[in-house]
């Protein structure tokens, strides 16, 4: 819709504007705000800021790779490298799914309980999604499938109608990121409570929008993909209740 932004002189790709300035600044003032709000007297900043960058790192990393894994064809083809960071190409699903280890492991290293760190940075994370979905949605990527409902959208180069799937997205981010600030700053819940209802939700979503989003040309999906995030998802939520017995509320 608008690739590229301008401003005086200065010009920049949607992409990265919102997917990564924006993205990032906001989710990590909710962070820092929240990591105040939450640990009170031990929040320490330079603690706060290892979790945050140490995290952002790794879901860049997990983003790009887990991209190239599964449109590797579509990288041969285009003849991009995976090193290429000026090209689009992230999965903000598998990043902020699978470095869950990595801030586990460095909650650990600062003193932090793993389980409070993961509430703080998912509700973050969603306001994350909320911005970088709208960066996609500016670029053109990320489309959904034909769609003859009254809100489909017809991108510029094309001339049929199809779901805002980034739009979705986006305001499951929102939404989710504003009910997850009033849990953790209203409710006495166990800690973990906002990281499970964050995995579970956004696990539910984005299966969803596996059926209304188009395969770009070269995708290695199956039908069996989806089946597979709900199973692991099931298994986690399991894992993770069992947990949330035993551990402290806030």
């Amino acid at each position: 819709m608008h690739p590229e932004i301008q401003i005086g002189d200065f010009v920049i790709k949607s992409y990265v504007l919102f997917n990564f300035v924006l993205s990032t600044a906001v989710s990590f003032g909710v962070m820092l705000w929240l990591s105040y709000a939450l640990f009170k007297e031990k929040a320490k900043l330079w603690k706060i800021a290892i979790l945050m960058i140490g995290g952002f790192i790794s879901a860049v990393v997990i983003a790009r790779l887990s991209h190239y894994l599964i449109f590797y064809k579509m990288y041969d083809l285009l003849g991009l490298s995976v090193a290429n960071t000026t090209a689009s190409g992230y999965i903000l699903f598998t990043a902020l799914i699978l470095n869950i280890p990595v801030i586990w492991v460095l909650s650990k290293l600062v003193g932090y309980s793993p389980l409070a760190v993961l509430d703080i940075a998912k509700t973050g994370n969603c306001f994350s999604i909320f911005i970088a979905k709208i960066g996609c949605f500016l670029d053109g990527c990320c489309i959904g499938t034909p769609t003859n409902l009254p809100w489909g959208v017809t991108f510029p180069g094309t001339t049929v109608a199809v779901h805002p799937v980034q739009l979705y997205e986006s305001a499951y981010g929102l939404i989710a990121g504003i009910v997850f600030i009033y849990l953790l700053k209203k409710q006495k819940l166990p800690q973990g409570a906002v990281f499970l209802l964050f995995a579970s939700t956004y696990s539910l979503v984005r299966l969803v929008m596996f059926y209304l989003r188009a395969t770009p040309i070269g995708a290695s999906y199956t039908e069996a993909a989806p089946f597979v995030f709900l199973a692991l998802g099931f298994g986690f939520i399991m894992w993770l209740t069992n947990r949330l017995k035993l551990s402290e509320k806030y």
